[in-house]
């Protein structure tokens, strides 16, 4: 909210001083009387599944071993459940067939919000061309209970994303250790 609060302090409609309302979640502009609420920017996380495997990528730049699952911002007119579809396939040519929504968490930027999804995908052959190095398909072994530890020392083989990230919780709840995510 500082964020906003900080990078909206004239009405873009007539550029009048906006002040804030309702706890800070409202802009009011005194001059032309419009009301201003703060952006929110959708993303989509997805755990992909074969029904077996699970689908995570590395981006250029991560820590060796680093795997996540995929994600990528919803574009204008599009639904989430599109953006799941989509993203999946450009980053990494799987073809989602279904998809649910089982919860979702803020980003630590400002405005964003991750929506998560659980996908079940064809078990195409996954190839990347450019936002992702590389997207394989692991199995429950592979992703093994040593790269799921909560202790905070180095496992062997693959690194996760931190326990309290939507992306491990789908990781965990896909592998069978984690509670279902459900939205509230």
């Amino acid at each position: 909210m500082l964020h906003w609060h900080a990078r909206n302090r004239h009405c873009g409609v007539c550029g009048g001083v906006v002040a804030f309302d309702r706890g800070g979640f409202v802009g009011h502009c005194a001059q032309c009387g419009n009301d201003h609420y703060p952006r929110v920017d959708p993303a989509v996380i997805v755990a992909v599944s074969d029904g077996e495997r699970l689908l995570p990528g590395r981006q250029p730049g991560w820590p060796p071993r680093r795997w996540s699952v995929l994600a990528g911002f919803v574009e204008p007119g599009e639904a989430p459940e599109q953006t799941v579809v989509r993203e999946v396939h450009e980053e990494t040519r799987v073809r989602v067939q279904s998809c649910r929504y089982p919860g979702g968490q803020p980003l630590p930027f400002p405005g964003a919000l991750m929506l998560g999804f659980e996908a079940l995908a064809h078990a195409d052959d996954p190839r990347v061309d450019g936002e992702l190095e590389e997207a394989r398909w692991f199995t429950r072994e592979e992703i093994g209970l040593p790269a799921l530890r909560r202790d905070g020392s180095e496992p062997d083989g693959i690194l996760l994303a931190p326990p309290i990230s939507i992306a491990r919780a789908l990781i965990e709840h896909w592998h069978g250790t984690g509670a279902a995510l459900t939205p509230a």
